[in-house]
């Protein structure tokens, strides 16, 4: 960047020192007529100089109408080489401008407002204004998240793909992957406000594959308060594992467990998030609120809107509950009572720090891991258990009692099905729950624009519009080789977001 500056100053003072000659030379010209004239009308006679001088004024008038205006083009087009070629070097594109935000019944509706300026310099320095890796990814998200119904846009947009491992291979033969990881991602140094500053959260992650999609959704909800847990399964591959121990030496505020190899719907995918709940609820950080996230997961509100929701829950816990599966229990388990009424959840959940710390220090908690290990995906029953049992595990935040919850929801499934004059495919569908459930926006076979995976919408691009307008904090799942660019659209509308609506700290 220096190098840049300086060749563009070192053109500009070459530049200057031709008009300045140019004008100087003309000037000399000028005397030098005079002096000559002069002395050909009479050597210094009054004669001669009135001849000189006619002589002079001539020239003045071929001056004034020919040359004047050529030196006046010449510094215009100096300004315009020095504008242009300042423009052409960082390779910045105007933003598109928008509207802003409303807030409808509570729920953030946002408009299309996201930068699409784009500029491909890439500075080491952590500034606001700063461009990085997920500015350099030229898309046209007007289109995407108005949900413009333009067949060229569908074309285009269903085979685009982002080279994720070109990224990855930059990142592992980085000589100093730490730098280059702040170079290409946000990672903000010091909190965006003081309200954000005293209000710190805590994330816990499971993650196996996929370093590059990891950073940008890490990135995307990055704050220097807050705390990162991230267990990584003992089946990813090596490179994977170090690269993940490389990214926690970078901060000090995120704590990477190597854990053992994790599968879908076995018992370690709650053992690794309870892992990561009991590191962070033993550290001396005062953070407020614990939330899961996928690797996979996209979030759809900014760190300050976080806040705001979870000040406004006041302590309170945000888990979905639903009847558990009986067929789930393996084998002699399902003859056996088990230590708490048992009820079904996403793993995803909203956690104040008072019940993670009494998570992590109840027997009770021993008691019920032990029951849910001879169960099938026992992931889906730990959250909602202990948040649902208020007279046997009265927790701090819940005050629900799981069979009156549940019968009051299946009543209110009724009524909607009933209103809407519509069978549903399932009684218990995310939209039931939309009113109560914010923690994870997830599809379950409901039509969703992507395709399913084990029952799960992996969304695609056309689905970027819903899921702007959804009230949950993150959307669940995207695939980086799938339809990635209603994924990186909604990262970039949360990044305008940040910039846009926060003001920074000290303000």
């Amino acid at each position: 960047m220096c190098i840049l500056t300086c060749k563009m100053r070192m053109n500009r003072i070459r530049a200057t020192n031709f008009v300045l000659t140019f004008l100087t030379c003309q000037l000399i010209e000028y005397f030098k007529i005079i002096w000559i004239s002069s002395g050909i009308s009479g050597a210094h006679t009054w004669e001669g100089f009135l001849v000189s001088c006619r002589y002079f004024q001539l020239n003045m008038r071929i001056f004034i109408r020919i040359w004047v205006p050529l030196v006046a083009y010449g510094i215009i087009i100096y300004l315009l080489y020095t504008y242009f070629s300042y423009e052409k070097a960082l390779m910045i594109k105007q933003p598109l401008r928008f509207s802003w935000i409303n807030y409808s019944s509570g729920i953030a509706i946002r408009k299309k407002n996201i930068r699409s300026g784009i500029s491909k310099s890439i500075t080491a320095t952590n500034t606001y204004n700063e461009k990085d890796l997920l500015d350099s990814i030229n898309i046209n998200c007007q289109d995407i998240i108005t949900n413009k119904p333009d067949p060229t846009i569908e074309i285009r947009y269903k085979s685009w793909r982002y080279n994720f491992d070109e990224w990855e291979n930059k990142l592992i033969n980085s000589e100093d992957r730490c730098s280059t990881i702040k170079v290409l991602f946000r990672f903000d140094t010091e909190p965006r406000s003081i309200e954000e500053a005293k209000y710190p959260l805590a994330y816990g992650l499971v993650v196996y594959k996929d370093i590059i999609q990891l950073l940008f959704m890490i990135s995307s909800i990055y704050a220097p308060q807050n705390e990162y847990c991230i267990a990584v399964s003992g089946s990813s591959n090596e490179l994977f594992k170090i690269l993940m121990a490389d990214f926690e030496k970078c901060f000090k505020n995120v704590h990477v467990l190597n854990r053992p190899p994790i599968s879908w719907g076995s018992f370690e995918i709650i053992n690794s998030t309870y892992a990561c709940l009991d590191y962070l609820a033993k550290l001396s950080t005062p953070w407020k609120y614990y939330q899961y996230l996928s690797g996979f997961d996209a979030p759809l509100k900014t760190n300050y809107e976080m806040v705001q929701i979870f000040k406004a829950m006041k302590g309170a816990w945000n888990v979905e509950i639903k009847n558990f599966q009986p067929e789930r229990l393996n084998g002699d388990i399902r003859n056996t009572t088990p230590p708490l009424n048992i009820y079904k959840s996403s793993l995803s959940s909203l956690v104040p720090r008072s019940a993670a710390n009494m998570i992590v220090n109840s027997p009770m908690t021993r008691q019920l891991f032990e029951y849910l290990s001879h169960s099938y995906i026992p992931d889906e029953a730990f959250w909602a258990t202990l948040a649902a049992n208020r007279k046997t595990f009265p927790i701090p935040g819940s005050n629900i009692d799981g069979v009156e919850f549940v019968a009051n929801i299946q009543k209110v499934s009724k009524k909607l099905q009933e209103s809407s004059k519509t069978k549903a495919k399932c009684p218990m569908k995310t939209y039931v729950t939309i009113s109560y459930y914010i923690s994870r926006y997830q599809d379950w076979y409901s039509g969703c624009h992507g395709k399913y995976v084990s029952g799960s919408c992996v969304f695609g691009f056309k689905d970027a519009f819903q899921l702007l307008s959804a009230p949950h904090l993150v959307a669940h799942k995207f695939y980086s080789d799938f339809e990635p660019a209603g994924y990186f659209c909604i990262l970039k509308v949360s990044h305008f977001h940040n910039m846009t609506y926060y003001t920074q700290y000290g303000d």
